[in-house]
Formats: structure tokens, C-alpha cells, sequence
């Protein structure tokens, strides 16, 4: 290792002339297609990143597919948000028929599941990122499907919100 890096274990040896051809092609090609080969850009990036960025001196590989994160978005768009959008219909439904109060609380438990699963989903992101990372035939992960941290998530979320109102109380003005 070189002196300036003896603290570091993670160094990167790339340089912006390398990744600027890989960045603008990425950008030409996803505006062409609309924002579809957003995933497959996303893999090429990754690829060469991983690729210069050394660990203890070796380099880090990146085995992920765009294919695995563009299905991975379908699966997201079928199972959370078209619910979404079913239940605020059912929710608008409700209101309409003078159910005020259920439709309340029906939106206010949405609300709580999805704050819920926006935990769910940062882990998966990073547990997918890790089983896709490969150093020296090692490949990180998590046997963890993630629940736990979703409640982790949620609750301190939650604690960290309340403190935010608390600030406000606090005059600027003086008293006089």
C-alpha cells in the first residue's frame, strides 16, 4: 500500500476517463429506452466500480445481473404498489359513503406498513448488494430475511420523529 493509505483497508484505483464513457453511454441509453435499461446500466456501473476498488490490496467483483434488478422492480410494482392504489380507491370509497373514521384508520395503517416496509426494502437493497459482491471467491450476504430490521427501522423512525416537534417549542424571540 501506498503511505497516504496504511489506515484504509478499502482503496480505489479508478479514474473518471474510464467511467465517463461507461456513464454516457448508460445516460444516452436510458434515455432511449425510456428509463428501462436503467437496471442493466445500473450492473455495468457497479461492474466497473467494484472492479477498482481494492479490499487488503485484491479487488472486489461484482456478480449481479441487470436482469435481477429489473424483475426485482416488477416484483416491488405488483406487490406493493398496486395494493396502494387499490386501497386508496377502497379508502375514497369509503369516505364517500360517510366512513370517515374507518377510512382513517384504514389510511393510517397503510401509512404504518409502509414505513415499515421502506426499512424492509433498505435491507433487502443492501442484502442483495452484498450477495452480489464477491473478494477473493467470498461472497458476502445474509441469511436474515430482514423482518427484524424492519421493526428496528420503524420504531426508531418513529422515536426520531417525535423528538423533531419537541425543537419547535423553543422561542427565537426574546422575552421581554
Amino acid at each position: 500500500m501506498a503511505d497516504g493509505d496504511e489506515g484504509s483497508a478499502f482503496r480505489f484505483n479508478g479514474n473518471w476517463r474510464e467511467f465517463a464513457p461507461i456513464a454516457f453511454t448508460n445516460l444516452l441509453l436510458i434515455i432511449v429506452t425510456l428509463g428501462i435499461y436503467r437496471f442493466w446500466a445500473k450492473t455495468r456501473e457497479r461492474r466497473y466500480l467494484w472492479s477498482r476498488t481494492d479490499f487488503i490490496g485484491d479487488p472486489l467483483e461484482w456478480t449481479g445481473t441487470g436482469r435481477e434488478l429489473f424483475v426485482g422492480f416488477v416484483m416491488v410494482a405488483l406487490l406493493f404498489f398496486v395494493p396502494l392504489v387499490v386501497l386508496q380507491l377502497v379508502v375514497r370509497g369509503m369516505m364517500m359513503r360517510g366512513e370517515a373514521l374507518m377510512g382513517g384508520l384504514l389510511t393510517a395503517a397503510a401509512y404504518g406498513a409502509v414505513l415499515y416496509l421502506v426499512g424492509f426494502a433498505r435491507y433487502r437493497g443492501l442484502r442483495y448488494r452484498l450477495s452480489r459482491t464477491f473478494w477473493h471467491g467470498i461472497r458476502g450476504g445474509s441469511d436474515d430475511a430482514g423482518w427484524g430490521y424492519a421493526f428496528t427501522a420503524l420504531w426508531k423512525m418513529v422515536v426520531g420523529s417525535l423528538a423533531g416537534p419537541a425543537h419547535s417549542l423553543v422561542y427565537d424571540e426574546p422575552v421581554e
